[in-house]
C-alpha cells in the first residue's frame, strides 16, 4: 500500500511552521514539522523518508542547532535524500546580508547551490501555497529527462534561468500547455497520449532551430504536457506565432476528419459512461523576464500558472 505524500518542514517560528503545514495539507499532503536543524537531518536521513514518501524539504536558512545550508549539504550524500528538492525561507531579520530586497548575485548564488527554490520573509499564505503546489507538481529527480520526449526538466529549467539572471540578462519565457489532453490519453491510451508529447516536442525543436540567437533558445518539460522555451525578447513573438499555429495544426492530426468538424469528440469516461470531450488545443502565456521583476524562478512559475488557467478559462492566449 502506497503511503501518504509527505512534506518534511523545519521553522523554530510556529507562525511559519503552521502556515506551511496548511500549505502542505491543502496539496493532500502530511505535514512532518521540525523545530531546529538537527531534528530535521535526523527524520530526513532516517527511514522516515522511504514509510512516509516525503515529496519536498522545506526548511528557513537560519536554523538551531544547524543551518539550513548545512542541513541540505549533508543530505546531498545521501541517496535517498539527494534528489528531494528543497525550498527554502530566507528571513529578512536572520542576517543582514540576506534582508529582503538585498540579497544580491553572490548571495543568490549560495541559495542556489542549497535549494531550488527560495522565499524571502515575510510572505503571505498565497505564496508559500503556491510554491509548494508548484514544486509538488513540476520537480523531477534532478538531472531527469522527461522520459518520452528526453527534454530537460524543471530543475535545468530553473538553473537556465537563474543563469541569465546572474549575467544581468532580459528574456521571454513561454510557458506552454496542452488543454484536454488527460481525456485523449484517457481514451485512447498511453502510447496515443506519448505521441501527442513527441509531436509537440519536434515540431517546437524544428521551429526553434531556426532561431539563431545567443544565447540560443532553451526549451524543457516540467510536467505531462508542460513545456517551457526560454528566448530572446526580440525572437519572442516570432517562435509565439510559430507554436501556435503549427502545433495547433499538429494536434488535429490526432483527431478523424468527423471530430474535428464537430469541434469534440465521444468516448469513454472514467465513470465508464459516454462523454463528449473537447478536442486539444494549446495555450501560451509569454512573460519578460529580468532580475529587477522577479527574484526568482517561483515567481515566474506562479505568475505562469495564474495566466495559462486564465487562457483555458477564455481559449485564448494570454501575453
Amino acid at each position: 500500500m502506497t503511503s501518504k505524500v509527505s512534506i518534511l518542514i523545519a521553522s523554530d517560528d510556529p507562525r511559519v511552521r503552521d502556515m506551511t503545514r496548511v500549505a502542505a495539507e491543502s496539496e493532500g499532503a502530511e505535514a512532518i514539522l521540525c523545530g531546529d536543524g538537527q531534528e530535521f537531518f535526523d527524520s530526513a536521513k532516517n527511514q522516515k523518508v522511504e514509510k512516509n514518501n516525503i515529496r519536498l524539504l522545506v526548511l528557513e536558512a537560519f536554523l538551531p542547532k544547524i543551518d539550513g545550508f548545512e542541513v541540505v549539504n549533508r543530505l546531498q550524500e545521501f541517496e535517498s535524500t539527494k534528489n528531494i528538492p528543497v525550498l527554502m525561507f530566507i528571513g529578512s531579520n536572520a542576517s543582514d546580508a540576506f534582508q529582503s530586497g538585498a540579497i544580491d548575485v553572490k548571495h543568490r548564488s549560495k541559495i542556489r547551490l542549497r535549494a531550488d527554490n527560495y522565499l524571502e520573509k515575510p510572505f503571505e499564505q498565497k505564496e508559500i501555497q503556491s510554491a509548494i503546489h508548484s514544486m509538488i507538481k513540476h520537480y523531477r529527480g534532478h538531472a531527469a529527462p522527461h522520459p518520452v520526449t528526453g527534454l530537460p526538466g524543471h530543475p535545468q529549467i530553473e538553473q537556465e534561468v537563474f543563469s541569465r539572471f546572474t549575467k544581468g540578462e532580459t528574456f521571454s519565457v513561454i510557458c506552454c500547455d496542452v488543454n484536454y489532453f488527460r481525456p485523449f490519453n484517457d481514451h485512447c491510451g498511453t502510447d496515443k497520449g506519448n505521441e501527442v508529447l513527441k509531436a509537440v516536442a519536434e515540431v517546437t525543436q524544428d521551429i526553434l532551430k531556426a532561431v539563431k540567437t545567443e544565447p540560443a533558445p532553451f526549451f524543457g518539460q516540467v510536467g505531462g504536457d508542460d513545456f517551457v522555451v526560454i528566448v530572446e525578447n526580440e525572437k519572442a513573438e516570432h517562435v509565439r506565432n510559430a507554436l501556435r499555429q503549427s502545433i495547433q495544426a499538429e494536434l488535429l492530426k490526432f483527431y478523424s476528419k468527423q471530430d474535428q468538424e464537430n469541434g469534440f469528440f465521444k468516448g469513454m469516461g472514467r465513470d465508464k459512461k459516454e462523454q463528449v470531450f473537447p478536442l486539444m488545443n494549446f495555450s501560451m502565456v509569454v512573460l519578460k523576464a529580468s532580475m529587477e521583476k522577479y527574484r526568482h524562478y517561483g515567481q515566474i512559475v506562479s505568475e505562469a500558472n495564474g495566466l495559462l488557467h486564465q487562457a483555458k478559462i477564455g481559449a485564448e492566449n494570454v501575453k
